[in-house]
């Protein structure tokens, strides 16, 4: 079997297997079938490719699918509810306020009394429910990237 480099430059010089003055240059020169000889490692060759761009394909779709989950888009990645909220204590979220471009706090309870009202205790801050929930502070999963 002949080179990559050598069927494609055979390639290039044969025309259909009319002999012409190219066929000089030809690596296949002076074998008996060279234009059989010659596509069947054009063939092998291809199939080499073939498997290799599917390798290429797969690694690039498993690329995609990885930046996909790093890269969360915002619209993945809505505030949460004051329900929500409720329900994760001990569970991190992104705070994004008025008064702080974006931090990570932790949930430590949920309370509801004649003094604070509904409030989310933070490992950091008391976030109430009346101060504007989704007016002037939001939560989420995920850390909001702009």
């Amino acid at each position: 079997m002949k080179t990559l480099d050598e069927v494609i430059k055979a390639i290039g010089c044969c025309d259909d297997g009319e002999y012409d003055s190219d066929c000089e240059n030809c690596s296949y020169a002076g074998i008996r079938f060279c234009c059989r000889e010659r596509k069947e490692d054009a063939l092998h060759y291809l199939k080499e490719y073939r498997e290799g761009k599917k390798l290429y394909d797969d690694i690039q779709d498993y690329h995609r699918k990885i930046k996909e989950k790093i890269e969360t888009p915002w619209h993945d990645n809505p505030p949460l509810t004051w329900e929500e909220l409720k329900e994760m204590v001990g569970k991190p979220i992104w705070i994004d306020s008025e008064s702080c471009p974006g931090c990570w706090e932790i949930i430590e309870r949920y309370r509801d009394d004649s003094f604070w009202k509904e409030c989310i205790e933070t490992n950091d801050s008391i976030l109430r429910f009346k101060d504007q929930f989704g007016d002037t502070w939001n939560a989420y999963r995920k850390e909001k990237h702009e």
